[in-house]
């Protein structure tokens, strides 16, 4: 399999499965608050909207009327709260063309894993095989958030959901080693169950960097949780209090863990 594949299979689910998700909503579940911060449905579509037009074309899509609400002032949010004021149909119809013209673009027989994307966004240097993983992880942590939201599960076996978990544990080292910081000597364990399921243990050495070991090495805190669970932490969604974690050994230490998994922006 080319090394891209996996990430374009699981943008192109996801890509799907928001345009299947926003199908048939009436104007108020487009209105429906999501676990994003200010978002509703209407926001997330639109941030989707606005972050593949960009990589489309290079530019930005085509303002609306917008109504002055912006939660944060950055980039990304500049781009939601310009298009604000467009109808839902219209939302859902461009996203539905700018995921056409991506998929045309992104062949993966013509792409370089380590060369360098065209129209990434300002300030950003990818190559595309992080690029398209990102997508892919973006694409499927908001269908996810359209789903809580809407109240339609689903979607925690697809590729998006594989790419995302092995993305967030990928940062496991990161989180328990320089932002929990534990003692030297520490072992750490996290154990995900579910439809993507993976079990980690990591000590931390004498230098603070929190490395692999062999899963029979005793652990002093544990984590344990579910796909779902996992990917709502490490996307930084809902608090610990609301979600279904085991924490056991050193529970204060496996509280902090966990509280410190978010790695999305």
């Amino acid at each position: 399999m080319h090394p891209l594949q996996i990430h374009l299979e699981a943008w192109s689910r996801s890509a799907d499965a928001v345009l299947d998700l926003t199908s048939d909503l009436s104007a108020e579940l487009w209105a429906t608050p999501t676990d994003c911060p200010g978002w509703d449905v209407g926001d997330v579509v639109a941030h989707l909207l606005h972050l593949e037009t960009e990589l489309a074309d290079g530019t930005a899509p085509e303002p609306g009327t917008g109504d002055g609400r912006v939660v944060a002032g950055d980039h990304t949010e500049a781009g939601v709260a310009a298009l604000r004021g467009r109808s839902p149909l219209d939302l859902r119809e461009a996203f539905a063309a700018v995921v056409d013209v991506r998929r045309a673009q992104l062949d993966p027989l013509t792409l370089s894993p380590r060369g360098r994307p065209p129209g990434t966004p300002a300030g950003v240097d990818w190559d595309w095989e992080t690029l398209l993983r990102n997508r892919a992880v973006d694409l499927w942590v908001h269908e996810q958030d359209l789903r809580r939201a809407l109240g339609r599960p689903g979607g925690l076996d697809d590729p998006g959901a594989q790419v995302t978990v092995q993305m967030f544990a990928g940062s496991l080292g990161y989180v328990v080693g320089r932002r929990v910081q534990p003692p030297a000597g520490t072992v750490v364990a996290v154990d995900v169950h579910g439809p993507v399921a993976f079990s980690s243990r990591l000590r931390v050495d004498p230098g603070g960097r929190a490395r692999p070991v062999d899963d029979a090495v005793p652990a002093d805190a544990i984590v344990a949780t579910d796909t779902e669970s996992f990917a709502i932490l490490g996307a930084g969604r809902r608090p610990l209090a609301d979600l279904e974690v085991a924490l056991s050994g050193d529970v204060e230490l496996a509280t902090r863990v966990a509280e410190a998994l978010a790695v999305t922006p």
